[in-house]
């Protein structure tokens, strides 16, 4: 039996039983197929095929169907005067009824449109405009694909069952509503909106194109949501709220992709808890106004984080955070806080554990509530970190330990910001370098250092590159070496008053404060000023010159000696300004310069202060070096010439009229290369003497009138002359 329903004709079923297997056929889309009635029911015992009409039913007629299925081709069902047309079919011999999208299948409904739920199978399916569901939406397996177009909320669950969710436009999940199980959701560059209250999502859901997510209620996660691999970087924004971790949920970040978390608090994270997984090292956390939450300890293996936009925070309590490989900070400020002040706890907000502790931009590292005094332990294992705050190192509540697993020498970069150290025992292990390592310190000002801060490793080094300032807070004991090697930007030893005592360092270190990087590298200054530098002694004999770059070795006999104040080659500068030198024995200077500035003194009753460097000993303007009482100053350059060198007489200089040499009580020495004193002020105060080892013109100590050099006998002054001397 063939029935032709036409335009103007529809047909009703009541309220009794009818069973049809006749074949339907409908002639347009105005066509209707109408159920009238929720107690009647119709069994299809035959399906109805390509129904391009309409379905009119009531609320409950669509559990009245049953049999086999409508295939709706571009047809539309009406429920109670709201429409959604269709390309899909109903099937009748589902439990209670199920719509359903098959495959290449689409649904576009009108406001209003309820569905008791919705069976989805096969690929390409497609939900558009404003649907709403009383009961979840299923798909069937992993070779399912549902996507939405709609305006609305998703006002029910998805069961994912494998299957795929694919974004044609913004998508908004109900307050009541998730994606459960495991599956794929493909943003598609689109927007993913969460829930708008405190929801719990597991299942393992696997996150493409995932460029704008939302959290806009607090959400915990027990599952695994991957991000990748299809993607450069996917972006989780917050607005504020809380991701919990906390009960075994995993943020996944695929290999050479990138997670953007924004303004979020990521709860939770422990090795027995809440994980972030970075699957290589190309993987990236990108973190902006952003907390990390620790509740346990927790390492991140590889990976990198990278920190920019607003600032950031870890959280760590008393708990230890471990990074991998790179963190970068951006342009902004990390805080990290340890939740308790003072924290005694061991903690490390950072462990550049093989990292590189990177600073972009005046990017900073900062310590709630303000300083990072407390509960800190911070390592350095490669070579290069950069400063941007003051920071505080106490050995106890903070201290900065460079183990250098992934290298030997590291660089430390304070971008002239300042270390501050505290004073007494506190002090100690405030600075840790291991065993065979070399630290460089460099733009920093060290603030009340103290060598007791230093705990070096066997046959380690730390080395004061370019731009220190160490500024003594207290009177110092050297325990280590001083090195200065910055060939760029002069170091400064700032004494604010202290003395600094060089004639406490261990048996078999003969050296105090050494200048310079070495043979063939550039100059290398040293500015020490406004401090009574102590227990200088010792000194380098001019044993064997280095002919092509007139540097020395050294006599063994003086190697013995200790505390000496070196140029390690030939380029060294030293300049003192207010500074009281005293000697504990005699003390040779074989190499490089010494500038005096304002008023130098050197001090030392029966020893010898000896110049015998190929440099210069210049006293600048409005500048004056005292020798005081029963001290011996020798200007020794006899060795050069006896090496055949030019050995010049004019290497002790003054500058110009404003420029003294004050001799008080003291000896003034000159070799067979005896000096030439010109311009300048020479001041004879008490009983000085004036000896040359020269008995010829040439190796006479001259005073050089022709220059306007002045020398001046104060009263009662008395200067006796043995050698020879000239008056031009």
């Amino acid at each position: 039996m063939r029935i032709v329903i036409k335009l103007v004709l529809s047909l009703f079923f009541c309220v009794f039983n009818f069973s049809l297997n006749s074949a339907f056929y409908f002639a347009g889309k105005d066509s209707r197929l109408r159920l009238k009635d929720a107690h009647g029911k119709l069994d299809l015992r035959a399906p109805i095929e390509n129904f391009q009409g309409i379905l009119e039913v009531g609320d409950d007629v669509f559990s009245q169907l049953s049999g086999q299925p409508i295939i709706f081709s571009e047809g539309t069902v009406d429920r109670n005067g709201s429409t959604a047309s269709w390309t899909g079919h109903f099937d009748g011999s589902v439990s209670g009824g199920k719509m359903m999208l098959s495959g290449s299948s689409q649904m576009r409904a009108q406001p209003g449109m309820l569905f008791d739920g919705l069976l989805v199978s096969g690929m390409d399916n497609l939900i558009e405009g404003t649907p709403k569901f009383s009961s979840p939406i299923v798909m069937t397996d992993h070779g399912s694909e549902l996507k939405f177009s709609i305006q609305n909320k998703l006002n029910h669950d998805v069961y994912l069952n494998g299957g795929r969710v694919t974004l044609e436009d913004t998508l908004s999940i109900g307050d009541d509503c998730m994606l459960l199980g495991n599956g794929v959701v493909d943003i598609n560059n689109h927007t993913l909106q969460f829930p708008g209250k405190s929801s719990t999502w597991g299942g393992s859901l696997y996150f493409l194109s995932a460029t704008d997510m939302t959290l806009n209620a607090h959400l915990t996660l027990t599952g695994q949501w991957y991000f990748g691999p299809d993607q450069s970087e996917g972006v989780l924004q917050g607005n504020g709220n809380v991701l919990d971790l906390s009960l075994g949920g995993s943020l996944v970040v695929q290999a050479g992709v990138g997670l953007g978390v924004t303004d979020v608090v990521i709860k939770g994270l422990s090795e027995t808890q809440g994980t972030i997984v970075m699957c290589d090292s190309n993987s990236t956390l990108s973190l902006s106004n952003a907390v990390l939450h620790l509740t346990g300890n927790y390492t991140f293996t590889q990976g990198k984080l990278y920190f920019y936009g607003a600032n950031s925070m870890i959280v760590t309590g008393t708990n230890v955070l471990t990074i991998g490989n790179v963190a970068t900070i951006d342009g902004t400020t990390l805080e990290y806080d340890p939740l308790s002040l003072p924290d005694m706890h061991p903690i490390i907000p950072i462990v550049p554990d093989g990292v590189n502790l990177i600073s972009l931009n005046n990017g900073r590292l900062i310590c709630r509530p303000g300083s990072l005094s407390y509960g800190a332990l911070l390592y350095m294992d490669n070579s290069f970190y950069q400063q941007n705050q003051h920071e505080a190192f106490d050995g106890i509540h903070r201290s900065l330990s460079f183990r250098g697993l992934n290298a030997s020498n590291m660089t430390w970069d304070g971008r002239g910001f300042t270390m501050q150290f505290a004073r007494g025992a506190a002090l100690a292990n405030s600075i840790v370098v291991a065993a065979g390592k070399t630290v460089t310190l460099q733009n920093v000002v060290l603030k009340d250092f103290s060598s007791a801060a230093v705990t070096l490793g066997a046959g380690a080094s730390l080395l004061f590159g370019d731009g220190v300032t160490v500024e003594l807070g207290s009177n110092e004991s050297l325990s280590m070496t001083w090195s200065f090697t910055g060939q760029t930007t002069p170091s400064t030893i700032k004494g604010n008053g202290c003395s600094l005592n060089l004639d406490t360092l261990s048996a078999g270190n003969n050296v105090a404060i050494a200048v310079g990087s070495g043979e063939g590298a550039s100059p290398v200054t040293l500015n020490i000023q406004d401090v009574y530098l102590q227990g200088l002694k010792g000194g380098v004999a001019l044993d064997t010159l280095v002919a092509d770059n007139y540097t020395y070795s050294t006599n063994s006999a003086y190697l013995a000696s200790s505390n000496l104040l070196r140029c390690v080659d030939y380029t060294g500068i030293i300049n003192l300004r207010n500074v009281n030198v005293g000697l504990t024995g005699n003390y040779t200077l074989s190499a490089g310069s010494i500038n005096i500035y304002n008023d130098v003194c050197i001090q030392g009753k029966g020893y010898q202060f000896a110049f015998s460097s190929n440099g210069t000993l210049a006293v600048k303007s409005a500048a004056t070096l005292l020798i005081d009482r029963n001290v011996t100053f020798s200007y020794d350059s006899s060795g050069l010439g006896a090496r055949g060198l030019d050995a010049s007489k004019n290497q002790l200089t003054l500058a110009d009229q404003t420029s003294r040499l004050y001799l008080n009580g003291c000896t003034f020495y000159g070799t067979m290369t005896s000096p030439r004193l010109q311009t300048g002020v020479i001041v004879i105060d008490d009983k000085v003497f004036l000896h040359s080892e020269g008995s010829l013109d040439a190796e006479a100590i001259v005073f050089d009138s022709t220059s306007a050099l002045r020398v001046e006998f104060l009263s009662g002054a008395t200067m006796d002359v043995y050698g020879a001397m000239a008056h031009a």
